[in-house]
Formats: C-alpha cells, structure tokens, sequence
C-alpha cells in the first residue's frame, strides 16, 4: 500500500472555543494546509464518570515531517488537560491533491 508522506490530524475543542486564530495560525506557520472543523458531540470516559460534550472537531492535513511540530503547537495551545491529536496516514490521494498539499505546506504555491 502506498504512502503518500501526509497525514489527517484530528484534535477536538469545546463548541464555544475560538478556533479562528489558532487555524490562520497554523496556516500562516504552513504546519498545516487545510483545516476542517465540524460540530459534533462527544461521549467518553472522564475522572471516573461518563460525559458528553458539544465539541468541534477539526481535521487536519499536514505532512508527516511536520507532525511534531504540529502535535507540540496543539497540546501547548490546548484548553484540555488531556488532549486528544490523532495521526492518521493518508494512503491514497491524487496527484493534483498532493500536490497542493506540497505547495501550501512549503509556501511554493503558484
């Protein structure tokens, strides 16, 4: 199976937690190329009880290379004690994607 070298990124921030700055943020540092951020509800396990949360998950897409600075820049910036910065291959993308995804994240783009 191919790897592409880029990676989705999935964090989650309370719903009512200004997530604007932290994206231009990360885009002006080009850590990032793309960031989705969608409303959802959570369920976990939390100090012994259950919770929920309305959350807003956001979707990353960065190069693999660039995953440690990313991973730092989020739990430092984090309003959660534990933070949940997931990595997940991406395996297939077209080219034109990839190469998007190159040109955002080196500041090359034409």
């Amino acid at each position: 199976m191919k790897n592409t070298g880029y990676v989705i990124v999935y964090t989650t921030f309370p719903q009512d937690y200004d997530i604007e700055q932290l994206c231009r943020l990360l885009l002006d540092k080009k850590l990032v190329a793309c960031i989705q951020a969608s409303p959802i509800v959570s369920f976990y396990n939390w100090q012994g009880a259950t919770q929920s949360e309305k959350e807003l998950r956001l979707a990353l897409k960065t190069s693999a290379d660039l995953l440690p600075q990313l991973e730092k820049y989020i739990a430092d910036n984090h309003p959660y004690d534990v933070p949940q910065i997931i990595a997940v291959p991406i395996i297939s993308a077209n080219i034109l994607y990839e190469n998007w995804l190159s040109d955002c994240l080196t500041g090359l783009q034409t």
